[in-house]
């Protein structure tokens, strides 16, 4: 999950408590375990192009 630069701090407690609270919230609302790693602002790629689709060619 990218942050926003106004959540970094010095502290580390301070970030781990920001990754358990939107860990609990995932899962509150989704019911699915994630685990959140963040990252600075701007360090995740953006999506570039098109979508693309995926057909299931598999035999259930």
């Amino acid at each position: 999950m990218e942050a926003s630069s106004d959540l970094f701090s010095d502290e580390i407690k301070e970030l781990v408590a920001i990754k358990k609270k939107i860990e609990n919230y995932i899962h509150n609302e989704t019911g699915l375990r994630v685990n959140v790693t963040l990252v600075e602002p701007k360090t995740l790629p953006r999506s570039e192009g098109k979508a693309v689709r995926v057909i299931d060619k598999r035999k259930i």
